[in-house]
């Protein structure tokens, strides 16, 4: 399997596609084409960053049945959808900062898809 991502040197960001420990840069976005510059770095010479820069997030309450259970809530019968920001997202190994640790603190991973191009009644097996 192939590995895309978002990674950093000297606050230059790119795209690359990581081969064992080293990363070859991209010329684009690895979703529009994997067209290689020719220049390789070490993995361990860049910080691995977001793999999208995106513009918004669109987030999606559907699997957190046992956890309105846990806190004693009543469904709300469909999904919510919100937006989220985009500083909202956490490139590796970056840090968590809780503003009120006094609070209650929640924390959970989210499962994202990156949609690249315009599409209409994808089936599973061609959307990957």
């Amino acid at each position: 399997m192939r590995t895309f991502g978002g990674f950093k040197l000297s606050d230059q960001f790119f795209y690359g596609e990581v081969r064992g420990d080293e990363v070859s840069i991209l010329a684009k976005p690895y979703w529009v084409d994997i067209e290689p510059t020719g220049e390789v770095l070490k993995l361990t010479d860049v910080d691995v960053d977001l793999p999208v820069a995106p513009s918004k997030l669109i987030a999606v309450g559907l699997n957190y049945a046992d956890h309105i259970a846990e806190m004693k809530r009543t469904p709300l019968g469909s999904p919510l959808i919100w937006f989220k920001a985009p500083s909202s997202l956490l490139r590796h190994n970056g840090t968590i900062e809780i503003a009120f640790p006094q609070h209650q603190t929640d924390f959970e991973t989210e499962l994202a898809a990156v949609i690249g191009a315009t599409a209409k009644n994808v089936s599973s097996q061609s959307a990957l």
